[in-house]
């Protein structure tokens, strides 16, 4: 899937919010990767949740899933993918990856938060750097390949599906 092209979403649970951009964070707490840019998720949520509507899809098969979830404080919805749909429809194949999903329901992003696990380094924050240019109005760009090269850990291979970034 690539930038500009429809998220099908509709065999998800997922209903996309026509009035804001969706900010899909795919997250598994088994990840050592989903938890090392923790604090980078809440100054997302805490600078742009008015604007963007942020969701969690938490990939894993841990009892209490949602519930191990909530207890991070991330202030923000969640939704199970045990299937690996939502993961099949947005081409997601990792955690921690990004989807942003502009209001027309087309792919705005989709890759790393930033160049490092820790998502330190503030030029190579992509999540950031494409919420802030969807904000402004801007087309989208193309993804650089450190954004689409996944770092962290591997979706279970019956959710994976072909699902590879290959752009």
């Amino acid at each position: 899937m690539e930038p500009g092209e429809t998220v099908d979403l509709n065999l998800t649970p997922i209903q996309l919010d026509s009035n804001r951009p969706t900010f899909l964070h795919f997250f598994n707490p088994a990840c050592p990767c989903s938890r090392f840019n923790l604090d980078h998720i809440r100054a997302l949520i805490q600078s742009h949740q008015a604007q963007v509507r942020f969701i969690a899809v938490l990939q894993g098969d841990q009892p209490n899933l949602r519930e191990a979830f909530g207890k991070l404080g991330l202030n923000m919805e969640s939704v199970i993918d045990s299937t690996g749909a939502i993961a099949r429809a947005a081409g997601v194949y990792a955690t921690p990856q990004a989807v942003l999903i502009n209001r027309q329901g087309q792919l705005y992003y989709r890759g790393n938060y930033n160049a490092t696990r820790y998502c330190t380094t503030k030029e190579t924050e992509f999540a950031r750097i494409a919420i802030q240019s969807l904000r402004d109005g801007k087309p989208h760009q193309p993804i650089p390949l450190e954004a689409r090269t996944a770092y962290g850990c591997p979706l279970p291979k019956k959710q994976v599906q072909k699902t590879a970034i290959t752009s």
